[in-house]
């Protein structure tokens, strides 16, 4: 069975389309951050699917055209975080690159084809069945233990968006990936009405079919005119940035409280180094003492910070070795603050990758042990030794996953933690969330990363920020030091800053992302999923081939 289409094919092959697909969506991210291209960049993508040719195992081949693009594109940063970084030999680093663009590929591949089995098999217009399959996929991804391939998400770029202020508290940011396919698939349909002719597929294996009148997304209006204008202003609606909050000043109640973000000053994109053992220590004392000083004259005079945070892997060895716990107390109590810091953890033979909350007056302190680990960065996974021989960062064993909830007390209030790129994972902020986070504080370390696989870090942590509803203070070694709240930036340090003093809010209650999680989103697909079989009712149906 088969659909001819109602209007002309793309000139050229499509599978230079597809792959050029992704370097045109390619803008929207950092660097350049041309957020709206996205709202518009796959609209070559859903006119092929209906009007090119082959069937669904063609389109596997050709989704992996798109795919594999766009996976390398987004994972760019690997040779400086496995080469560079890691220090991984050339030879291996090849194959385990490779495989690694072909398997985020393969998603993309499978979204493809099914959406043209879809158009073939029942006539389902791709403007609907491509934007609830990449719904799909972007929730798969999100919750997979490395959460898929993240930095692909069609959402990372449109957390500032009145798009984004609106769906994602509602059913997080896979509804954003939702709105972002259908107006691809209305752009492609008004301008389907625009361009349409009576040409058929140039598949030899398509069957002709009797002429008839396209209906569509807009099939109500006359002409092409009012859906192109329709089209265009809803664009413009869903991407214009949301007003940004107000910083809060002072530090009175509405401030919430203070906290002093500080990190190693090392630049993002900068060469990593390894400091000797106690070097990066008293790089983060140094730094933190000179961060200090230097507030009578950039805070008017306001109060010490109660909190200093200090990123990932902040000490180059466990801090519960010796007296080195006792001495960070002892100089948290000098400063007045409590200390938020990286470090590894060595209990009982297991070494995890922690976050250690010191309290200063009287000395206590908590950890948190990061959950979700990176494959092969942090641990290798079974049956992948032969292609690695150990974990990329330093030491000889993996690191275990923590098990305890992403949450530790502080002074009567809640933090949620999260370690690297648990921030931008879905299940975990919410997780953070329901367990009674209040903030979320977020410690990475982004040397492995470029400066633009950095900021998208911060965007994709906006966006989990945005569908919880909480303010989130960003602490990241060669990457950001930032105050994000409500998908924006409120305030962040210049690139390579070494410290950076916020205000961030308490905030309590639960978004209906956090209280239902996936089942608004669902509501929503299965509404969508209603309106296409109206739309194949009432307009094109698939005729009976051989």
């Amino acid at each position: 069975m088969s659909v001819p289409p109602t209007h002309a094919a793309l000139p050229g092959r499509p599978e230079l389309w597809l792959a050029a697909t992704p370097l045109v969506l390619a803008p929207a991210y950092p660097p350049l951050g041309w957020s709206p291209l996205a709202w518009i960049a796959l609209v070559p993508v859903v006119w092929l699917l209906r009007s090119g040719p082959g069937g669904p195992w063609r389109w596997l081949g050709l989704g992996y055209a798109f795919g594999l693009v766009q996976a390398a594109w987004q994972l760019r940063w690997l040779p400086r975080a496995v080469l560079e970084v890691g220090g991984l030999p050339a030879p291996l680093f090849v194959p385990f690159a490779l495989a690694t663009v072909l398997f985020f590929a393969t998603g993309h591949a499978l979204v493809l084809a099914a959406t043209r089995w879809a158009w073939l098999r029942w006539g389902l217009h791709p403007g609907w069945s491509l934007a609830l399959l990449l719904t799909a996929h972007d929730v798969l991804a999100g919750v997979a233990p490395f959460g898929g391939n993240p930095w692909g998400s069609l959402a990372a770029t449109q957390a500032h968006t009145i798009a984004a202020r609106l769906l994602v508290p509602l059913a997080g940011g896979s509804a954003l990936v939702l709105a972002l396919g259908l107006v691809n698939g209305l752009w492609a349909a008004a301008l389907s009405r625009w361009l349409r002719s009576p040409a058929v597929s140039a598949s030899p294996d398509a069957p002709r079919a009797r002429p008839r009148r396209w209906t569509g997304w807009a099939h109500t209006l006359r002409g092409p005119g009012p859906a192109l204008v329709a089209a265009a202003l809803l664009t413009a609606l869903l991407a214009a940035p949301w007003p940004a909050a107000q910083v809060p000043a002072g530090s009175g109640s509405a401030a919430g409280w203070r906290a002093l973000l500080v990190s190693g000053g090392v630049a993002p994109g900068a060469p990593a180094t390894r400091p000797p053992e106690g070097e990066r220590l008293r790089r983060y004392l140094a730094r933190t003492l000179d961060a200090l000083r230097a507030l009578p004259s950039t805070a008017d005079s306001a109060p010490a910070p109660a909190l200093i945070v200090w990123p990932e892997s902040a000490a180059a060895q466990p801090v519960e070795r010796g007296k080195t716990l006792v001495a960070l107390a002892d100089a948290a109590g000098l400063w007045g603050a409590d200390l938020l810091l990286g470090s590894d953890a060595v209990e009982r033979g297991r070494t995890t990758n922690a976050a250690y909350l010191v309290q200063a007056r009287p000395f206590d302190f908590v950890r948190y042990d990061k959950r979700v680990l990176v494959p092969f960065g942090e641990y290798v996974p079974r049956g992948f030794r032969w292609l690695l021989p150990g974990k990329i960062t330093a030491g000889e064993d993996d690191y275990a996953a923590g098990a305890a909830l992403p949450v530790l007390p502080w002074r009567g209030q809640v933090l949620g933690l999260a370690i690297c790129f648990e921030s931008i994972l879905p299940a975990h902020v919410r997780a953070a969330t329901l367990a009674g986070g209040q903030a979320l504080v977020v410690l990475a370390n982004d040397v492995w990363l470029t400066p633009a696989a950095a900021a998208q870090h911060v965007q994709l942590t906006a966006l989990q920020g945005l569908a919880v509803g909480r303010d989130v203070l960003f602490v990241a070694e060669g990457g950001w030091l930032a105050h994000l709240a409500d998908g924006r930036v409120l305030r962040e340090a210049p690139s390579g800053g070494q410290a950076l003093l916020v205000l961030p809010r308490w905030r309590g209650g639960r978004t209906p992302w956090v209280r239902w999680g996936y089942a608004p989103l669902a509501v929503l697909c299965a509404l969508v999923a209603v309106a296409a079989g109206w739309h194949r009712r009432s307009g094109a149906r698939p005729v009976s081939g051989r």
